[in-house]
């Protein structure tokens, strides 16, 4: 599991414009929690996962992996990632990470 799940949702949540207050009023708890689940002392169950991936619109699967996924590496530099690069700058970074999970790992393995 990545230990930096924390730090991912952090980014989310900052990229998104939302507090760790609005964030704790929404899953129902308090900002202490926000701020121990984004510094990685609590250890977060699947179901809990699952909620705030779906309040960042993205899989829990995204959370969850590690960093350096080696399949998008080795999708760097074919056309197929640089089409994605492109929109990147037109779809917003949300957008296209959704398509990123979704298409890139299936379609790197026909390369």
């Amino acid at each position: 599991m990545n230990t930096n799940i924390g730090l991912k949702i952090k980014n989310l949540r900052e990229e998104r414009g939302i507090t760790q207050r609005d964030l704790a009023n929404i899953l129902g708890t308090s900002i202490d929690i926000v701020k121990d689940i984004e510094n990685n002392n609590i250890m977060l169950t699947y179901g809990v996962i699952d909620i705030i991936a779906d309040i960042f619109y993205v899989t829990p699967r995204y959370l969850i992996e590690d960093p350096k996924n080696p399949v998008i590496e080795k999708a760097k530099g074919t056309e197929l990632y640089e089409f994605l690069k492109v929109a990147e700058a037109i779809l917003g970074t949300s957008t296209l990470e959704r398509y990123k999970k979704t298409y890139v790992p299936s379609i790197t393995i026909l390369l």
